[in-house]
């Protein structure tokens, strides 16, 4: 038995060096967590009630953007400027803080249509990166209370971010939008015993100096309706929609591995409806999109097409963990969904 488990690590590391770069799997190591199952919880909680009536659905990519370089995660979308390379980019951070960079002339959850521009993006430090938006050229990225600030091309900028301003600390793992002149932030807020997310949302505004934040509330998103529910809520995206706020975000709880959430406002500063789960995972699926989806991000084209992207293949619940029997604990991939999203539908306060 002894010799039988030294084998099957030794094959495991031996895979990995010979695997390189690339995230591919024996069949035998991803059966392995096949036999998960998380629908046989007795702790699962019922999902918040759906007082919303927008219609929405996302179709997902057959084959992941990003899968190189080991826990793909936390993508950023941003759009090119003017000399940019590409007219749409993607910031997604890798193993020890790396990120890389991938542009496309047109939008899509195609990945054939992104070609990698930097395999090294130095921005910071941090682990990963919330969010970060693009006003008149300037690019900001923001994370850990910090605001970065680069008034280049994506393509040009590694190594050229410095920090301009900060954002309050009490709130984590932000969204954020700006209208053309004020800047929305919603954040996780209050601590979820479940798991990395926060007990709900809380929302900040200011203008652009950074300097003059208001927590206009610590509750304008509450996942949790129901008496006997449990849920996180982390990692928010936004985009405004026929005069109604849209908004994604991560939603997990006990025995609920991590997916995606739908919600709703009629303005900025209003309490957000629940509006449906807009992609979930598929356990024992041994494809990529299995186990867990998380860390969405928004994308809008310029003909107004929905896009978003997210983390799939999360398979250990761990993320940056070092499994043995992984190549440097590359678990987690990054991938595209084209969204359809109907708010005509949407009833009013």
């Amino acid at each position: 038995m002894m010799i039988a488990t030294l084998a099957l690590i030794f094959f495991g590391f031996a895979w990995g060096f010979a695997s390189g770069k690339k995230n591919v799997f024996p069949a035998a190591i991803i059966s392995k967590f096949e036999e998960q199952d998380f629908s046989k919880s007795a702790e699962k909680s019922e999902l918040p009630e759906n007082f919303s009536e927008i219609s929405a659905q996302c179709r997902q990519a057959s084959f992941p953007i990003s899968d190189q370089f080991g826990n793909n995660h936390d993508p950023v979308y941003l759009p090119g400027v003017k000399g940019s390379e590409y007219n749409n980019y993607l910031i997604i951070s890798g193993v020890d803080g790396v990120r890389q960079l991938y542009g496309a002339n047109s939008l899509s959850n195609n990945p054939n249509n992104w070609k990698l521009v930097n395999e090294n993006l130095k921005i910071s430090e941090d682990y990963e990166l919330d969010d970060g938006i693009m006003v008149n050229g300037i690019y900001y990225i923001f994370e850990n209370g910090n605001i970065y600030e680069v008034d280049v091309p994506l393509e040009n900028s590694s190594g050229k971010w410095n920090v301009v301003g900060h954002f309050p600390k009490e709130l984590d793992d932000i969204g954020v939008y700006y209208d053309g002149s004020i800047l929305h932030i919603f954040g996780e807020y209050g601590e979820y015993s479940g798991g990395y997310d926060g007990a709900r949302l809380a929302y900040a505004t200011s203008d652009l100096t950074f300097k003059n934040w208001n927590i206009v509330s610590t509750n304008i998103l509450d996942p949790n309706t129901k008496p006997e529910s449990n849920w996180g809520v982390g990692d928010p995206s936004l985009i405004v929609l026929g005069g109604r706020v849209i908004m994604i975000t991560d939603i997990e709880g006990p025995g609920d591995p991590y997916r995606i959430a739908l919600w709703e406002s009629d303005g900025f500063g209003r309490n957000f409806n629940f509006a449906g789960i807009l992609a979930a995972p598929a356990p024992g699926n041994a494809g990529y999109n299995n186990y867990r989806v998380q860390d969405g991000d928004f994308a809008v084209s310029a003909d107004g097409q929905i896009y978003m992207f997210a983390n799939w293949m999360d398979t250990d619940g761990n993320p940056g963990h070092k499994l043995p029997l992984f190549s440097e604990g590359w678990t987690r991939v990054v991938g595209g969904y084209h969204c359809a999203i109907d708010v005509r539908v949407a009833a009013g306060p």
